[in-house]
């Protein structure tokens, strides 16, 4: 079964990114810098980490899907299966098409940076540190509210898939959301046609968990009613009334 809400701690989600081949560059608390391939990412070891993948269509279906009967499903995986499934778009004669990330909150979208992609499969993400619709830092209704996607631009149009995310049941304050998705280039050799094929995409939120509530001190009886009578005033009670 799919694991669609994904929940890790730091030191789970460090050890899963030096299983992945990231290498550990610096630590400077509480910043640990790793690398892999080239790429830099920081992690903040006070926080912890939140995995939301596709559950639901989201309000624009626009790729055609492969693999799978709805587009959501052939993206929704913890690991990405490449060409068994995967959705495709943005037509392009002579070339890959301009590749973005995506999410859309408060009714309007957003886009990352046009992500070149090419004829092999690779990761790329990007982050939204606050909400760019209300200029504010993310809060969990917002989260409840966001859709994430992914968009490739044709000759003609541009094809835009957008997909629901669970709403999650963490508190604490988030620090950043970084959409995920694992893409390539793909030429039709007969018609020199481009697009693009993505077989897997999420969202991560960073955030800080909201410190444990205290634990209740239990109620002792003797202490709330006046003294027990096997204790010192209650001994003393008793005897100056004769017992």
């Amino acid at each position: 079964m799919k694991q669609i809400v994904e929940n890790k701690t730091c030191i789970q989600y460090l050890i899963d990114l030096i299983k992945k081949g990231w290498n550990i560059k610096e630590i400077n608390y509480p910043i640990c810098k790793l690398e892999f391939n080239n790429r830099i990412k920081e992690v903040n070891i006070t926080n912890d980490f939140l995995t939301l993948r596709p559950n639901a269509a989201g309000d624009l279906t626009q790729w055609d899907p492969n693999g799978a009967t709805n587009n959501w499903e052939c993206v929704d995986e913890e690991e990405p299966d490449f060409d068994t499934t995967y959705v495709e778009g943005g037509s392009l004669i002579g070339g890959a098409p301009p590749f973005y990330l995506m999410i859309k909150i408060g009714g309007k979208l957003y886009y990352s940076d046009n992500k070149s992609l090419t004829t092999s499969y690779q990761s790329f993400s990007y982050v939204w540190e606050d909400n760019p619709y209300t200029q504010n830092s993310w809060t969990w209704n917002d989260i409840n509210n966001l859709q994430i996607g992914i968009r490739a631009d044709g000759d003609f149009v541009s094809d835009r898939d957008l997909y629901n995310i669970p709403n999650p049941s963490q508190s604490g304050s988030i620090d950043q959301i970084e959409v995920f998705a694992v893409a390539k280039s793909y030429t039709e050799v007969k018609s020199a046609t481009g697009s693009a094929r993505c077989t897997q995409v999420y969202v991560e939120i960073t955030y800080t968990p909201a410190p444990p509530t205290p634990a209740k001190k239990p109620s002792i009886p003797h202490l709330d009613k006046g003294p027990h009578p096997r204790s010192r005033a209650g001994y003393l009670g008793n005897l100056k009334l004769g017992l």
